[in-house]
């Protein structure tokens, strides 16, 4: 198991550095229309606006480089993700990863997940500064402001479309938020604060699911027969190793015989008479630790095609400082460029549901804010185009397609 958790981070490491790498720029916004993108107003915005947005993700407030690679580690082990993008006065976008094990996830449909309810625990103390003390059971109130203020309760929030709830709303209730936000108390079904949102705040991506399925499916469910035998095979190997360091050994009795015991270190005693000698000897144990090991390799080497670890990492044998042996850079290139496509597919389904809500979402919280230009009036709206390695290694064949078919 400790195998497969490290190649799980190697995994959501590599990637983290294909689909949102660190310190590169990733992605653009685009007019949707090459000839509308060349004129100066509508170019000068795309630019501008890229920067702020790149600017208020990388920075290390926002939280965004942390909660991505905690949404892979999760796409990679469970299938599903969820990261909840916050807009804060003032702030703009903060980016928290909230476990599966605390939501339940609903779908519209097109099977998108446009309702979530998560459980969390939250101390009387959190809870009567965060929500208006007129809404809350005065018990809560005296513990939060007591010597009990870290009593936890389980709180609710709830997130669906509007139109769900709207017929349970009161008649006077100009609602024209998207999405309503209600926060409760589970045990007391008090409700704590109803508020709503203009996009799902939730970001929920699977990693890949078949048709009418809401929870997504990761790698982890193809290789986890691997993870267990290599578990078991592990077991088998240590025993082998500690019988051959330290094997059961045979012992003269003295006049009481135990029960046969092979464990490491173990202790037989034996009748004189039967041996002939008065010695200590070792139990033949036959242990043959080299065959687990082989099995183990074959077991990583699954482990590790599962994760897409040969095509993610670099080719080729490594050197002890990490260094790629035998091929030249140019030849590493060239090979990463070549392998990248095969990841084309599970790209498509992070674009859509994962990557395109999350910036969209960035997008409108700053532009509430007034934190990036207006966009001009020749546009409707806005695209966004990847300039991740894998984006860019599938247009590259495609313009090599293209040439081969022009050479012809």
């Amino acid at each position: 198991m400790g195998s497969a958790m490290r190649l799980l981070k190697r995994f959501a490491s590599n990637i983290h550095n294909v689909f949102t790498p660190m310190g590169a720029e990733w992605f653009k916004l685009t007019s949707g229309h090459s000839s509308l993108d060349k004129e100066r107003n509508v170019s000068l915005w795309i630019e501008e606006a890229t920067k702020i947005i790149q600017h208020h993700m990388s920075r290390p407030i926002s939280n965004f480089q942390s909660a991505v690679f905690q949404y892979y580690l999760e796409a990679g082990a469970f299938g599903t993700g969820i990261i909840f993008v916050e807009d804060v006065p003032g702030f703009g976008p903060r980016y928290r990863n909230f476990p599966l094990s605390d939501c339940i996830l609903g779908s519209g449909s097109e099977m998108e997940i446009d309702t979530v309810f998560r459980n969390y625990k939250q101390t009387a103390k959190d809870i009567v500064s965060r929500f208006d003390p007129k809404s809350l059971p005065p018990e809560i109130v005296e513990k939060g402001l007591g010597e009990k203020m870290l009593d936890e309760y389980d709180v609710v929030h709830a997130v669906l479309p509007t139109w769900t709830i709207l017929e349970y709303l009161p008649e006077d209730t100009k609602f024209k938020k998207n999405y309503i936000s209600i926060h409760y108390l589970k045990d007391r079904k008090t409700i704590l604060n109803v508020g709503g949102y203009d996009e799902m705040p939730y970001i929920c991506a699977r990693w890949e699911r078949s048709d009418r399925e809401i929870y997504g499916r990761g790698p982890t469910w193809e290789i986890m027969p691997d993870i267990r035998l290599i578990t078991e095979v592990d077991k088998s190997y240590l025993k082998a190793v500690q019988k051959s360091v330290s094997p059961p050994l045979f012992v003269p009795d003295s006049g009481l015989l135990d029960p046969l015991d092979t464990t490491p270190d173990a202790i037989n005693y034996y009748s004189v008479g039967l041996g002939g000698k008065d010695m200590i000897f070792e139990a033949p144990t036959n242990a043959r630790p080299e065959y687990a090991e082989r099995l183990s390799a074959k077991c990583i080497t699954a482990i590790r095609e599962g994760y897409f670890l040969d095509l993610l990492e670099l080719p080729g044998p490594v050197a002890p400082d990490g260094d790629v042996m035998r091929f030249s850079a140019t030849e590493v290139s060239v090979r990463m460029r070549q392998r990248m496509p095969v990841l084309g597919p599970i790209l498509a389904r992070q674009e859509g549901e994962f990557l395109d809500p999350l910036i969209r979402r960035t997008v409108n919280i700053l532009s509430r804010s007034y934190l990036l230009p207006e966009m001009p009036e020749e546009m409707d709206d806005f695209r966004i185009e990847y300039l991740n390695p894998v984006s860019i290694a599938m247009r590259s064949g495609e313009i090599s397609s293209m040439n081969q078919m022009l050479e012809m």
